[in-house]
C-alpha cells in the first residue's frame, strides 16, 4: 500500500498515511479506505471487496485480494452522496436505497470433475437452477423459459468483468441462443451441429468467470448473482444500492445496522429487464449510471451504518 502513495493527490500526505510499518496491516487498509471515502466521497470503491477478511469492516477493500472486476481508475464522485466515517465503532454511515429482499436461495456452479463434460456440467446447474428459482408455471419477463433469463444474466456477469467497451463473443451469443438448454424448438442436425459449437464455446467463457458464485430470487421477481465467489446469502437478506456506489449489493442485519456480504448482479433494473435493454447496452456505463442516478434522484433513501 504504502508504495501506492505516490499516485495520490496530496501533498503532503495526511498524519494517518504517513508510512508506519509498525502498525497493522488491517488498520493500514482502513486508513486508506477511510481516506479515499472522507476526501473524495468515492463510493464505487465498495464494489471491490473480495470479502475474503473477516476482521476488516465489511466497506473496508482488502487489496491483498483479486478484486471480482476491472478497477477504474479516474473515478468522479457522485454530487448527491453522502458518507462519513465513524471510526470509534468502524462504520460508515451512508445513504442507501432498499430494492427488495432474498426471497429464494439457488445453487452455484461448482469445479467441473475430471470425468465431467462441460455441457453436462453446465445442463445439471441449469436444471438445479430451474429447480430451486423457477417459476415454471409461467413465462419469466417474456422469455420463453427461466433458463433463457438466466442465461442472459450470466452472459451479462461475464461481461462485466470485461473491458466493457469491447463487443467480444458475447453479442452473437446472445442474439443465437442455443435451443440445447432451453426445450424452445424441434432444429435440424446442421443447426444443431453449429449451435452446440457455439454453446460449447460460450461456456467455456463463462467457466472461468461464474463458478462458485451462488445465485438468489429477489422478493421483485428478478435473478441475481453474487459477484464474489463462495458468499451465499440467506433469506430475507436485503438487496440496495448505496447512493454514489453504482451497485446493488446484499447487506445482512448487524447490531443497529448492516454488513455488506457481497455485490451482485441482477436480472432487473426497476422495471426493465436484460432483454427489453440489450445485453452490451445492460452492461455498458452509460445505461448503468443514467439508471443508478434516476433512482437516487427520484427515491427516498434512508441513512444506514455499515459495519
Amino acid at each position: 500500500m504504502y508504495g501506492t502513495f505516490g499516485l495520490l493527490n496530496a501533498e503532503p500526505l495526511p498524519p494517518k498515511l504517513l508510512p508506519d510499518y509498525s502498525k497493522d496491516p488491517n488498520e493500514v487498509l482502513i486508513d486508506c479506505a477511510s481516506y479515499i471515502i472522507e476526501h473524495s466521497q468515492i463510493l464505487t470503491i465498495l464494489q471491490y471487496n473480495s470479502m475474503n477478511t473477516n476482521d476488516l469492516p465489511t466497506w473496508v477493500p482488502d487489496w491483498r485480494h483479486e478484486s471480482w472486476c476491472p478497477i477504474p481508475f479516474a473515478a468522479e464522485a457522485y454530487k448527491g452522496c453522502h458518507c462519513r466515517v465513524l471510526r470509534e465503532i468502524r462504520a460508515l454511515e451512508v445513504d442507501a436505497i432498499i430494492i427488495t429482499k432474498v426471497s429464494r436461495i439457488g445453487p452455484r456452479l461448482k469445479s467441473r470433475g475430471l470425468n465431467e463434460t462441460l455441457t453436462s456440467a453446465w445442463s445439471t446447474f441449469f436444471a438445479d437452477a430451474e429447480d430451486n428459482l423457477g417459476n415454471t408455471e409461467n413465462a419469466v419477463w417474456g422469455y420463453s423459459s427461466f433458463r433463457k433469463a438466466l442465461w442472459q444474466l450470466l452472459l451479462v456477469f461475464d461481461l462485466s468483468r470485461q473491458d466493457l467497451h469491447e463487443a467480444g463473443w458475447h453479442l452473437g451469443v446472445a442474439e443465437e441462443i442455443p435451443p440445447l438448454f432451453f426445450w424452445e424448438e424441434t432444429i435440424s442436425m446442421q443447426t444443431y451441429g453449429t449451435q452446440s459449437r457455439c454453446l460449447e464455446n460460450a461456456l467455456s467463457e463463462l467457466e472461468a468467470t461464474v463458478p462458485e458464485k451462488y445465485l438468489f430470487r429477489g422478493m421483485d421477481d428478478s435473478i441475481g448473482i453474487m459477484c464474489q465467489p463462495d458468499i451465499e446469502p440467506n433469506e430475507h437478506d436485503i438487496v440496495c444500492t448505496i447512493i454514489g456506489s453504482y451497485a446493488d449489493f446484499v447487506l445482512r442485519g448487524y447490531a443497529d445496522g448492516y454488513k455488506i456480504i457481497g455485490r451482485c448482479e441482477r436480472s432487473k433494473r426497476g422495471n426493465l429487464t436484460i432483454g427489453e435493454v440489450g445485453l452490451h447496452q445492460w452492461a455498458g456505463t452509460t445505461h448503468l449510471y443514467a439508471f443508478y442516478e434516476e433512482l437516487w434522484s427520484n427515491s427516498d433513501a434512508q441513512q444506514i451504518l455499515i459495519y
